[in-house]
């Protein structure tokens, strides 16, 4: 598990470097293992903040299975499955806040693990919807890969990855975007603040 964590790294930066155009020997395979430390603490990271997110959301969940099941209106395996399946659900909710973690670390390594988290949040803050609509249309494809026990992803898996950093380079133009309309709104303000103090 570990090796293949590290070769997706290697992977990512391949098509980031490939949707930009960039310059890049297949050495760029190899990235995700001079970034091994990180990469694991990124990853351990964003595991143990998607538990957390569905307990907390679970509890509630729990609490009304729970007294299902003690006034006998459901049974035991229904109770657990129902709780798996709303914990599954929550956390591939919440990975969305994280799904391009892995860009920004293969587009800044020398940032600590909870800035580059913090900027996956903001860049696709805006845009799970988008990315959600994306997944949902390689998922015939991923289909097809597993009745073909995943021979087919070897031909169709550069295409998804190149699409992915193709929407990542979209999602970061556009948060470019957003913080210097922000930045121009901040310094109209204090324009006009500055204006009525005299």
């Amino acid at each position: 598990h570990l090796l293949s964590m590290l070769l997706r790294m290697g992977y990512t930066s391949f098509a980031l470097k490939l949707s930009r155009g960039s310059m890049f020997s297949l050495k760029v395979l190899l990235d995700g293992f001079q970034l091994w430390g990180k990469t694991i603490l990124l990853y351990l990271m964003v595991s143990v903040m998607l538990s957390l997110w569905a307990s907390l959301f679970s509890i509630p969940v729990s609490y009304i299975f729970s007294a299902l099941y003690l006034a006998g209106t459901i049974d035991e395996s229904i109770m657990f499955y129902g709780i798996l399946i709303h914990m599954a659900v929550v956390m591939l909710i919440v990975s969305y806040r994280y799904r391009t973690a892995w860009f920004v670390l293969m587009d800044h390594p020398e940032l600590p693990i909870r800035q580059i988290i913090s900027q996956a949040k903001a860049i696709n803050q805006i845009h799970r919807g988008k990315i959600f609509l994306l997944d949902l249309s390689f998922l015939p494809w991923i289909l097809l890969s597993a009745i073909t026990c995943g021979i087919l992803l070897i031909w169709k898996l550069p295409y998804i990855t190149a699409t992915y950093a193709h929407a990542y380079n979209y999602m970061l133009e556009d948060y470019g975007k957003r913080q210097r309309h922000l930045q121009e709104f901040l310094e109209q303000q204090q324009d006009h603040l500055r204006q009525n103090k005299f």
